[in-house]
């Protein structure tokens, strides 16, 4: 579940690799590290739900769904997560890559 989990996330990383890249989207000026860390323990926890719930895909849609609720309307209390970073990064409170 441990291996299956880590592979899930690196890949679902991947796959939201190119909106690091597109300036409207949500990841831009995102720290990419920090997406990387919380697709893989995001993506543990869900596969360990998958699994406990006998391999019950509605669960694991409900936990996509809230994670994705949850990072959204944190985004919009700050009225644009790129703009925290960017601000994050010109303070020198994260050094550039």
């Amino acid at each position: 579940m441990c291996v299956s989990g880590i592979f899930l996330g690196v890949v679902w990383a991947l796959w939201h690799l190119p909106l690091f890249f597109i300036p409207q989207s949500s990841q831009y000026n995102y720290p990419l590290i920090v997406h990387v860390l919380y697709t893989i323990i995001l993506s543990m926890v869900i596969t360990f739900v998958f699994e406990r719930t006998k391999r019950n895909i509605t669960f694991a849609i409900i936990l996509h769904s809230a994670s994705n609720a949850l990072i959204t309307s944190l985004a919009f209390s700050y009225s644009s997560v790129s703009n925290l970073y960017s601000y994050i990064r010109n303070n020198q409170l994260i050094k550039k890559a």
